[in-house]
Formats: C-alpha cells, sequence, structure tokens
C-alpha cells in the first residue's frame, strides 16, 4: 500500500507563510457616522439610548414639538414608494444634546419679586 504523505507549512505555496498573528479588517472607522438610524421597535437606540417614538417626536413635526423638530433628519425611498429609510443628521442630534447639557449646567437667573 502506499503511504500518503501530509502537507506541511513549507510544502504549500512554496513555503510562504509568517507566524504573525492574524487580524481581522476594520468593519468601520472609529469617526462618528455621518447619519444615525432610527432603532427597530421595541429597541433603543445603541448610542443615546433613546426609544424609536422619543427620536420620532424630535424628528417628525408633531404636537410634541409644536410642529417644529429640533433635529434634523431625512427620509431615503424611491420614487413612488411608500416605505423608506428615515436616517437621523449625527451632527444636528449631537448639537442638540449638547445644548440640553449646556442648559442644564448653566445656572439659572433667580427673578427677584
Amino acid at each position: 500500500m502506499k503511504e500518503k504523505k501530509q502537507n506541511t507549512n513549507s510544502d504549500l505555496a512554496g513555503g510562504a507563510y509568517t507566524t504573525a498573528p492574524v487580524s481581522s479588517p476594520t468593519t468601520g472607522s472609529t469617526e462618528d457616522p455621518e447619519f444615525l438610524r432610527l432603532p427597530k421597535p421595541g429597541t433603543l437606540d445603541p448610542k443615546y439610548k433613546l426609544s424609536r417614538s422619543k427620536w420620532n417626536e424630535m424628528i417628525l413635526p408633531c404636537p410634541a414639538n409644536a410642529f417644529k423638530p429640533p433635529i434634523k433628519s431625512i427620509c431615503l425611498r424611491k420614487r413612488g414608494a411608500a416605505r423608506g429609510v428615515r436616517l437621523i443628521v449625527a451632527a444636528a442630534a449631537k448639537a442638540y444634546f449638547d445644548a440640553l447639557i449646556e442648559e442644564a449646567n448653566s445656572p439659572s437667573v433667580k427673578k427677584e419679586q
């Protein structure tokens, strides 16, 4: 019976191997994204921990915001389509939350009576 030869590292690809550890490519950059997607119903946004309904109150005209949404958003959809993807402008959201933090941290001016 003929003995089967096992391939070794040096036999394969002319011995062009390395002992360096394998690293996976990065899936995204370390920078913040330009747009945020609304979270799925029943879940929270991973960055700000807000629900879909709370985001909708801040990005869509409604009585809760006096029909003037404080955060900009866009809707991507094909012409004539009933559904699309709503994207939140990340810079607008950050500016809005930063303004809320500044307002909360600023000393309130008390009116003298």
